[in-house]
């Protein structure tokens, strides 16, 4: 199976950014570590802490779930391009990603890039710092490798 590479785990990293204390993201979510919520975990809760080490292995363990996404990639993409795909899942959901257009363009060995930029909305609200994630994870998705 394949994984997320550095390049994209180091991308995923500082969008997401670890905080050690549990807070509520931007619909409200309990959520610790690497965006580990509470809708993964329900043991993710108000007031919860943890050590680097447990949000690590939280990151780890929830990316798992992402790398399903290569079941659903039939168009021959390099280490960069997949890794892009897991950070933009890891953010939106995977079942958002399978079943988009930017899947669909991707499949058909075409540019999905601005199917992909109409994913910095966060309920029905244009958020810069989304757009900036999404330019980000396309400048990956184009560089070779």
């Amino acid at each position: 199976m394949r994984e997320i590479n550095a390049a994209g785990l180091a991308l995923l990293k500082s969008f997401e950014s670890c905080r050690l204390n549990s807070y509520q993201d931007q619909k409200g979510i309990w959520t610790i570590g690497y965006g580990h919520s509470a809708i993964i975990d329900p043991t993710v809760v108000q007031g919860m802490t943890v050590n680097q080490a447990q949000a690590d292995m939280y990151l780890k363990q929830d990316l798992q779930k992402f790398y399903q996404l290569d079941h659903f990639i039939s168009e021959l993409v390099n280490d960069n391009q997949y890794s892009a795909l897991i950070c933009l899942a890891f953010n939106v959901g995977l079942g958002t990603v399978k079943l988009s257009n930017t899947l669909k363009l991707v499949n058909a060995g075409k540019s999905p890039d601005a199917e992909w930029l109409e994913f910095d909305h966060v309920n029905g609200v244009f958020n810069p710092g989304l757009r900036r994630r999404r330019e980000a994870e396309l400048e990956l998705y184009h560089k070779l490798g």
